[in-house]
């Protein structure tokens, strides 16, 4: 419950701007679940979902696609980043990459399933 207050609260504070510096990383609790059917030409995915077993069951059904980005948020990427490369990947505009990933990232965050990364520390 504390991880979903605290994704609501960055979805209301978070200007535009601290959308698009944000690094977010997969929740280390968060999987990813995919199940396969058998047909003529093998085995076909049917369903990808990404869950938090153990928490409140809010699944994210998402495409091979979608998949793709939703691994770009390992925590070293900004938010700016993974739509220059979504652009890039699905071969579409800039700004269609950009209401796509802001969707993307509001509701992976909403359900938990990605938190903001820790602050990086320069060690000497």
């Amino acid at each position: 419950i504390e991880e979903r207050m605290n994704g609501r609260t960055i979805i209301s504070e978070y200007t535009e701007q601290d959308w698009l510096q944000a690094k977010l990383r997969f929740a280390p609790d968060a999987v990813i679940t995919q199940t396969q059917a058998l047909r003529e030409d093998g085995w076909k995915s049917t369903s990808i979902e990404i869950v938090k077993p153990g928490a409140i069951q809010d699944p994210l059904v998402v495409d091979a696609s979608v998949l793709r980005a939703v691994e770009l948020f390992d925590g070293s990427n900004t938010l700016a980043a993974i739509i220059e490369k979504t652009a890039e990947v699905l071969a579409v505009s800039g700004d269609e990459a950009k209401s796509r990933c802001f969707q993307l990232a509001k509701r992976l965050v909403k359900s938990g399933f990605v938190l903001p990364a820790a602050p990086e520390t320069n060690s000497i």
